[in-house]
């Protein structure tokens, strides 16, 4: 890989050619940023098992992007800036991946008594074993303290017979 060593006057010129759309000069910068991401990528990566290297060091590449277009000239040190937002950046990740990842029924296929549904919360599913077994209570007891005719009757009832 190449390697580039530039005064403080020509990198201040490689950020506001950046800034102002040369994709040539915004590769010299990601090559130049290149150590500061790796290293920022493998530490977060360390605090995330789920998310792998590679996506975290898109995120990297992606806030020393925002980095570029949000730097102010006046400020003394870019890489301290873009240090500040691509670390923001994968902290923001972190931390929506973990509220994805603390939402394990939504969407979630359950089987219950051979029976399949989809819960999206948990409460969903305790609303439908606490429904299942008192449904089965209830069943007990017709059953058990009906006869076969008032049986018939309570079923017809129920569908809305009258």
């Amino acid at each position: 890989m190449k390697q580039y060593k530039l005064s403080k006057d020509d990198f201040t010129d490689l950020v506001i050619e950046s800034k102002n759309g040369n994709t040539e000069a915004f590769e010299r910068l990601v090559v130049l940023a290149q150590p500061l991401m790796t290293s920022l990528a493998l530490k977060f990566c360390k605090y995330h098992r789920k998310l792998e290297f590679e996506d975290l060091y898109s995120i990297a590449q992606y806030a020393l992007y925002k980095s570029v277009i949000n730097f102010d000239i006046s400020n003394p040190s870019f890489f301290h800036f873009a240090k500040s937002i691509i670390k923001k950046e994968l902290i923001n990740e972190i931390r929506s991946n973990n509220r994805k990842k603390r939402n394990i029924w939504e969407n979630h296929e359950v089987v219950y008594n051979d029976q399949e549904f989809t819960v999206d919360t948990i409460s969903e599913l305790e609303d439908y074993i606490s429904d299942r077994e008192v449904l089965g209570t209830i069943n007990h007891l017709i059953n058990t303290e009906l006869n076969e005719t008032n049986r018939k009757i309570f079923v017809l009832h129920l569908e809305g017979y009258k």
